[in-house]
């Protein structure tokens, strides 16, 4: 893995397109498109996981336990986990947690790709010009914003899932199926913290096999 901030920017990418709800813009060969392509394949091999499958099989479980209906629960265990690693992986970079050392070094690199995001997009070829403009806006807004706010907690992201499902009748919460969400969030997040190490060797060693 590069930390070329080029790379990096490259494997943000797909998640800035995915929070603008916009098309991915085509990329020539590089550095940009390298980091688009190891995002693809960290996702690839998270999702395959071990780890990743038993916790994702605990949670729908306990949350239908808990009264969930089955579209909901299968969302959550599925997004939700992986708000709840991002969310500890977070405070990582803004130095508040432990159990994922990333540190000064990570933090550095995220700043560095979000600042020279414009400028790696100058050779991408969007469907509409205004979303280039919005992708830049809200590069300038992360990186403006900096790392410290970060790691928001299991509460602010059950929120941000409880949002992302509205409107989908299959999968929208009820308000007491957002309590009960909150409740295993808040239970299973050090269990995320604990257990994190674990994940992140099993992601290095796969991908280092894959990616040699």
């Amino acid at each position: 893995m590069s930390r070329d901030p080029d790379f990096v920017f490259g494997s943000m990418l797909p998640d800035l397109i995915s929070m603008l709800r916009v098309r991915m813009p085509q990329l020539s060969l590089g550095m940009l498109q390298r980091g688009v392509e190891f995002h693809r394949e960290t996702d690839r091999v998270f999702h395959a996981s071990r780890w990743f499958g038993e916790l994702q099989r605990e949670s729908f479980q306990t949350l239908l336990e808990r009264g969930l209906r089955r579209g909901g629960a299968r969302a959550a265990a599925h997004v939700g986990i992986e708000l709840l690693i991002d969310g500890v992986l977070a405070e990582s970079l803004a130095g508040s947690a432990p159990a994922a050392p990333l540190g000064r070094a990570a933090s550095e690199s995220y700043l560095a790709a979000l600042e020279r995001g414009a400028a790696a997009l100058t050779s991408a070829t969007f469907q509409q010009d205004q979303d280039a403009h919005r992708l830049r806006a809200l590069c300038q807004r992360l990186h403006g914003a900096g790392v410290q706010h970060l790691g928001a907690g299991p509460d602010l992201a059950m929120q941000q899932l409880e949002r992302a499902l509205r409107g989908r009748p299959r999968l929208q919460l009820a308000p007491d199926e957002a309590l009960e969400l909150g409740c295993w969030a808040r239970q299973l997040a050090p269990v995320i913290e604990a257990r994190l190490p674990c994940l992140l060797g099993e992601l290095q060693n796969s991908l280092g096999l894959r990616l040699q």
